[in-house]
């Protein structure tokens, strides 16, 4: 996703996020979130939050509110306007809602919303192997290269989603790198890690190309989902490596290292909307020291 709205009123927290669909770089991507302040979720509207624009101008960004309705911009210039309250486009065009068949009203019953404790980056890992991407470890934040010279960096998941005390594992997940690109340039990336640890998995990278134009420009974004079956066993599992990002040194200097727009999607679906989104309670960044020492 490419950014995120947050507002709160009469108890509830309202996010937007805004951001568009790798497969498919023409149709831009919104998801309203609703939670209430005991981090229940509430079905906010008939799409269960998930809006693709009507018109497929591209890549999607918030660009301001006014009050709940957010004005969004395309990468074509496009003005959108997402209303939050109806939840639904109203401009440029009106977003129909779907009909319904009128039945009672049940009376829901709160679901947390699934979530995961931290996201980091491990800064050294060129002596771990592929067997380790489900372990525990130690974190290093920080590491040191020369110029020209590269080094692999792990993101690391510490606690897969869970609700209500269980794990659901993992299906897919998708976040922005940031980095310094006149200090560092990403060379390769391996999402064959955590997704790839169980039979019956079928991951697939949903991951910018290394040589278009956006790849170094100082945010790269990367994502994978898996196709198979792989829930009941990558449930059982608690930590684990999304994916192993192989980065060069340009130029002298320390450059940070971080994650934003991080999302997850838990393998096993729990009853709510969202499709099993999960929140990341805490990102932590690292640094990269090119030519000098770490700091």
């Amino acid at each position: 996703m490419t950014n995120v709205w947050i507002a709160a009123t009469d108890g509830t927290r309202v996010a937007v996020e805004a951001g568009g669909i790798l497969a498919d770089p023409k149709q831009g991507l919104l998801i309203i979130t609703v939670q209430r302040d005991d981090s229940s979720v509430v079905v906010s509207d008939v799409r269960n939050g998930v809006h693709l624009t009507p018109l497929k101008e591209g890549r999607i960004r918030i660009v301001g509110a006014d009050g709940m309705q957010v004005r969004l911009e395309s990468t074509t210039g496009v003005e959108f306007v997402f209303d939050a309250e109806e939840g639904r486009f109203i401009s440029p065009v009106l977003e129909p809602l779907p009909t319904l068949t009128a039945s009672p009203t049940p009376v829901p019953t709160p679901v947390p919303l699934p979530h995961v404790a931290l996201a980091s980056i491990d800064m050294q890992v060129t002596d771990r192997s592929k067997a380790e991407v489900t372990e525990s470890r130690a974190i290093e934040t920080c590491t040191a290269i020369g110029v020209g010279e590269r080094v692999e960096i792990d993101v690391v998941l510490s606690g897969l989603p869970t609700a209500n005390g269980r794990n659901l594992g993992l299906g897919a997940f998708q976040f922005t790198l940031v980095y310094d690109e006149t200090k560092l340039k990403v060379v390769a990336a391996d999402v064959n890690m955590l997704l790839a640890s169980v039979s019956g998995s079928q991951p697939f990278a949903v991951t910018e190309p290394v040589t278009s134009e956006e790849a170094n420009d100082g945010t790269w974004i990367i994502g994978a989902l898996d196709a198979g079956s792989n829930a009941p066993e990558l449930a059982e599992k608690s930590d684990g490596v999304l994916a192993r990002i192989t980065l060069e040194g340009v130029a002298a200097g320390v450059s940070a290292v971080a994650l934003e727009d991080a999302v997850v999607l838990a393998g096993e679906l729990p009853p709510e909307p969202f499709g099993g989104v999960a929140l990341i309670e805490r990102t932590a960044a690292g640094k990269i020291a090119v030519g000098v020492n770490c700091p």
